[in-house]
């Protein structure tokens, strides 16, 4: 069992999830999840998939400063093809 304890206000599906193979990542997680608890959560999702999934987490100030300064990455993944899970920063 993975204790995934923490905070999300911002989960996303994007990359490979759904077709997008030029954005750089395929899971993008804004919140305050430990790195380690969500690494060992991602192994287990990529021996059942046979692929290494990319991941992004990053604190929410982060994200909405990156957001304002119109971040080419963050920019990429949120105006591209997704599938958003969780948005408590109604964005």
């Amino acid at each position: 069992e993975v204790d995934a304890s923490g905070e999300i206000l911002y989960f996303a599906y994007t990359g490979r999830f759904v077709d997008a193979t030029e954005v750089p990542t395929d899971l993008l997680i804004v919140g305050s999840i430990k790195q380690a608890n969500l690494e060992k959560l991602v192994a287990k999702f990529e021996s059942e998939f046979a692929y290494e999934i990319n991941y992004t987490l990053m604190p929410k100030e982060e994200f909405l400063y990156r957001r304002q300064v119109m971040d080419r990455f963050l920019y990429a993944i949120t105006e591209g093809e997704k599938i958003v899970m969780v948005n408590r920063l109604k964005i």
